[in-house]
């Protein structure tokens, strides 16, 4: 079987001579390197034109998704583009040198070994500054409680594509911000395209003060992707609230049975009618063991039942008390289920779905 053609993508927006570094070490690891300039004002430009890499000049500062859509649509005019190849894969990787080149050959072989169409770097949160890490772990949290699906690094930016995938998401994908990122990983979801992950080095120069990622405004754009698929757990979460109510008030079960019933009924209508949660739950089963996903319901509905109890123990109405308790019951079991994931996830290439 013939190695696949990988090409790399590097956005860069006032990167200076890190740039020129970042593309002399993606040469060594691909058969086309293509480089956008943001529309940088300091020597950016100069420092792509020393390294006689092709490059895309965005004549103003449009945002990393705007820097990766065109150059995507370079890539995909194949033999009649700027780096005149037929590409299998598009690794995109960041100029400003805190990704290590020399990981590129594991997100190929992570890629051709599980078949997928997106994989992602995967960055140790152990090594992150503190700011990054709390960020990443809820943000890791934020789209397990909204697609079911745990994801080891959402905000990696190094990561690896099909030509395929790359050419039907161009017009799915808002390309604008660092959120476009995150709306390729849910849309990719949404395709139920394959995808996997990798273990790539953790690198944060200087604490990450070189980074042009603006913590309130990126991440409010962010979320409010990631927010896109949030409605299916509001909604069950909703139910699930609704119909604890009725059991109590209509039928006259006691709450502690009504809470376990109402559970039950959410799951079993997001089972039947969310075709996504169903599959996902399969493969989670299949990955982790159905014994595993089946300890993890029960220790969130004795959680739930353990709060309830006691909250109404202490005169808290029953409306209040569980409300309450699936707040603190969600918050309790996805913390951990996070922490359980993601130490298993350290394995090399990880198929996500």
């Amino acid at each position: 079987m013939p190695s696949p053609i990988v090409v790399v993508v590097v956005p860069c927006y006032n990167t200076s001579a890190r740039c020129a570094a970042a593309i002399a070490g993606a040469r060594a690891f691909a058969q086309g390197v293509l480089a956008v300039d943001d529309g940088s004002t300091d020597d950016t430009a100069e420092q792509l034109r020393a390294t006689g890499c092709p490059t895309i000049q965005l004549p103003v500062n449009a945002g990393k998704g705007a820097a990766l859509e065109a150059a995507f649509r370079e890539v995909l005019k194949g033999a009649a583009g700027a780096l005149a190849v037929d590409a299998d894969f598009v690794v995109t990787m960041d100029g400003d040198g805190q990704h290590d080149a020399r990981d590129i050959p594991r997100l190929v072989s992570c890629a051709v070994r599980a078949g997928a169409d997106l994989v992602l770097g995967m960055r140790d949160p152990r090594a992150m500054p503190r700011k990054n890490r709390i960020g990443a772990h809820y943000s890791r949290l934020l789209f397990l409680i909204g697609t079911s699906t745990f994801v080891p690094d959402t905000q990696s930016g190094f990561r690896l594509m099909t030509v395929s995938l790359v050419a039907t998401l161009l017009d799915r994908v808002t390309w604008q911000g660092y959120e476009s990122e995150s709306e390729v990983l849910w849309q990719t979801l949404a395709l139920a395209r394959p995808l996997a992950a990798a273990p790539i080095a953790t690198i944060y120069l200087d604490d990450n003060r070189s980074s042009q990622f603006n913590a309130w405004r990126d991440s409010r754009r962010i979320a409010a992707v990631f927010t896109r698929s949030l409605r299916w757990t509001v909604s069950m979460a909703a139910l699930d609230f609704v119909s604890f109510a009725g059991f109590v008030w209509l039928t006259s079960l006691a709450p502690i049975a009504a809470n376990a019933a109402a559970r039950v009924l959410a799951v079993g209508v997001q089972a039947v009618f969310r075709r996504d949660y169903a599959v996902r739950t399969r493969v989670l089963m299949r990955q982790e063991g159905s014994g595993w996903v089946l300890a993890t319901f029960a220790a969130h509905l004795a959680l739930t039942t353990i709060l309830l109890a006691g909250l109404m123990k202490l005169g808290a109405p029953p409306l209040v008390a569980k409300a309450l308790a699936q707040l603190c019951g969600y918050l309790t079991t996805f913390v951990a289920v996070d922490s359980v994931l993601l130490r298993r996830a350290a394995r090399d290439c990880p198929a996500i779905n």
